[in-house]
C-alpha cells in the first residue's frame, strides 16, 4: 500500500532530516505552473513526495527503496532548482529500475526499449491523475465516494459576495463559477499537494488577495491557521469602504462558518488518486516515445514530467474505485487555531509564557513600584518640612 511507505521508519527520517536541515537551497523564487510556491521546506518536501510516489507505481520494490532515498538525498545536496531535481528523480527512478532488472547499462536497443515500455505501462496505461482536496472532507469521500462539487460547502452564501462586495466598488473579489459541477485532476503531484493545501482555491485567493486586504496579510498566517489575521483585515477593509451594518455581518458570518468547516479536522495533504484510463486524455503514444532520438534517461524524464494540470472530471467515483492518500508532515504549527465540533466558538490559542520570565520581571516590577512609594513619600514629607519652616 502506498500509505505504508510514507510510514517507514527511513523515509520519515529523510522528511526531518529535510525539514530541520539546510540541505535544500534553491536558487531563485520562481513560479511553479500557475501559483507561486515559496521556495522553502514545503516544495522540498512536495518534490519528495512526488519521488515517492513515482518511485510506488514505476519501480515497485521496497527492497531497493534504501539505496533510492539515500541517492536523492546527495541530489537534494546537489542541486537547487526544481526542474534539475525533478529531472534528476526521474533519472534516478531510471537507474533503479535497471537494477530491478539486472541491467548494467542501457546501451543495447533491448534494455533501452524495455525500460520505456515498463515506464509507459506503470505510469501512463497504468498510473493516476490526482486531485487535491481539503482534509475536512477525507470521511466523507472514503465512506460515500466523490461526487464532484456535492459536498458540503457555502457556495450558495458565496454567490452573494461578489454581489455585496460590488456595491462597494469592489467587483469581483471571489473568483470561482459556481455553477460548474467538475472538479480538476492533474498528473502533476507537486500541484496536486499545493492544490489540498489551498482548497478550495477561491477561498485562498480572496484572503491572500494584498489588493483587496493589504499586505499585513501573509501566506504564513494562512498556513499557521492565524485566523485574527484574516478577521481583523476583513474588518479593516469593510471599516474603510463604509460597509452597513447588514453586509458586514454577513460577510464576517460566512468568513468564520468556512473557516470553521475547513479546520474541522487537521490539516493535512490528500491526493484522490483516480486510474488516468477514466479521464479522457491524449497522451503520447508508446511507439512515439520508442521511436525518438535520445538516451533512456531524457525519454524516461519526458514520459514521467507532468503534461496536464487541469483536467476537468464531472463523474461519480465511488468508493471502491477510490485510493486516498493523506500527508501530514508537511510542515509544524507555530500557532495553532482550531474549531472543536462540540464548541460554538473559535478556540484561540492561550499565550504561553515561560515562568522564569514571570518571576524575574515580576520580582524587578515590585522591586520598582515600592522604590517608587518611597521616593514619592519621602518628596511629599519634604515638601510638608519646607511649607512648615
Amino acid at each position: 500500500m502506498l500509505d505504508d511507505l510514507f510510514k517507514r521508519q527511513d523515509v520519515l527520517h529523510f522528511i526531518d532530516v529535510l525539514k530541520n536541515s539546510n540541505m535544500f537551497h534553491l536558487r531563485n523564487q520562481l513560479t511553479y505552473s500557475y501559483h507561486d510556491i515559496s521556495m522553502s521546506y514545503e516544495l522540498g518536501l512536495y518534490l519528495f513526495y512526488d519521488a515517492l510516489i513515482k518511485y510506488y507505481i514505476v519501480v515497485q520494490d521496497e527492497s531497493l527503496l534504501p539505496d533510492f532515498l539515500e541517492q536523492i538525498q546527495k541530489l537534494y545536496r546537489k542541486l537547487d532548482t526544481v526542474e534539475d531535481i525533478q529531472m534528476g528523480i526521474h533519472k534516478l527512478i531510471c537507474n533503479e529500475l535497471m537494477t530491478y532488472f539486472h541491467m548494467s547499462d542501457c546501451s543495447s536497443i533491448e534494455n533501452r526499449n524495455k525500460i520505456i515500455y515498463v515506464v509507459y505501462d506503470r505510469y501512463i496505461r497504468n498510473g493516476y491523475f490526482f486531485h487535491g482536496f481539503s482534509s475536512c472532507y477525507y470521511q466523507t469521500i472514503r465512506d460515500n465516494g466523490f461526487v464532484p462539487e456535492e459536498y458540503e460547502n457555502y457556495y450558495e452564501r458565496f454567490k452573494r459576495v461578489n454581489t455585496i462586495f460590488k456595491k462597494y466598488n469592489l467587483p469581483n473579489v471571489i473568483s470561482k463559477d459556481f455553477l460548474d459541477k467538475k472538479v480538476y485532476f492533474t498528473d502533476d503531484i507537486v500541484m496536486g499537494c499545493y492544490y489540498s493545501m489551498c482548497s478550495p482555491m477561491f477561498f485562498y485567493q480572496f484572503l491572500l488577495n494584498h489588493k483587496l486586504l493589504g499586505k499585513r496579510v501573509q501566506e504564513d498566517d494562512y498556513w499557521y491557521d492565524r485566523y485574527e489575521v484574516f478577521e481583523n483585515a476583513l474588518k479593516r477593509l469593510m471599516s474603510n469602504h463604509l460597509f452597513n451594518e447588514k453586509d458586514r455581518k454577513f460577510i464576517l458570518d460566512l468568513f468564520q462558518d468556512e473557516w470553521r468547516l475547513l479546520h474541522r479536522r487537521k490539516r493535512k495533504i490528500c491526493l484522490l488518486l483516480i486510474d488516468r484510463q477514466a479521464i479522457p486524455s491524449a497522451p503520447v503514444l508508446l511507439e512515439e516515445y520508442v521511436s525518438s532520438s535520445g538516451n533512456v534517461y531524457d525519454i524516461v524524464d519526458r514520459i514521467l514530467s507532468s503534461k496536464y494540470n487541469q483536467l476537468s472530471y464531472g463523474e461519480v467515483i465511488l468508493p471502491k474505485n477510490i485510493k486516498l492518500l493523506t500527508l501530514e508532515h508537511f510542515y509544524e504549527k507555530r500557532i495553532v487555531y482550531h474549531f472543536d465540533e462540540n464548541v460554538n466558538d473559535i478556540q484561540k490559542p492561550k499565550e504561553i509564557i515561560n515562568q522564569d520570565y514571570l518571576n524575574a520581571y515580576g520580582n524587578v516590577s515590585l522591586l520598582l513600584i515600592i522604590g517608587s512609594l518611597f521616593i514619592s513619600l519621602g518628596v511629599i514629607i519634604s515638601i510638608l518640612s519646607m511649607l512648615r519652616g
